[in-house]
């Protein structure tokens, strides 16, 4: 959907220093932007459903990235955006 597409592009974009808490509050906001927009999108949108390849992740996963959801934003951030991203490691 054109929604989904355009909030993927945005958190690759622009995700890679926030905390979980904010990167949830903002793409709540820009979901909630494309329903009014009458934009077609999902209710609820995840990166990792969206973005991720199940395989690839689980892959990461076995290699000792956490299982959290932003260590899994980070690894698609990481793998999909074209520039170097700034990334917060959760752990530290």
């Amino acid at each position: 959907m054109v929604g989904n597409v355009f909030i993927s592009a945005a958190c690759i974009s622009y995700f890679g220093a926030f905390t979980g808490e904010y990167r949830k509050k903002l793409t709540d906001e820009w979901t909630e932007g494309c329903l009014k927009r009458q934009i077609p999108s999902n209710d609820v949108f995840s990166l990792i459903k969206i973005m991720g390849d199940p395989v690839e992740i689980r892959g990461w996963n076995i290699s000792g990235l956490p299982t959290d959801q932003q260590s899994c934003e980070n690894g698609i951030l990481s793998t999909k955006a074209e520039r170097w991203g700034l990334a917060i490691d959760p752990q530290q």
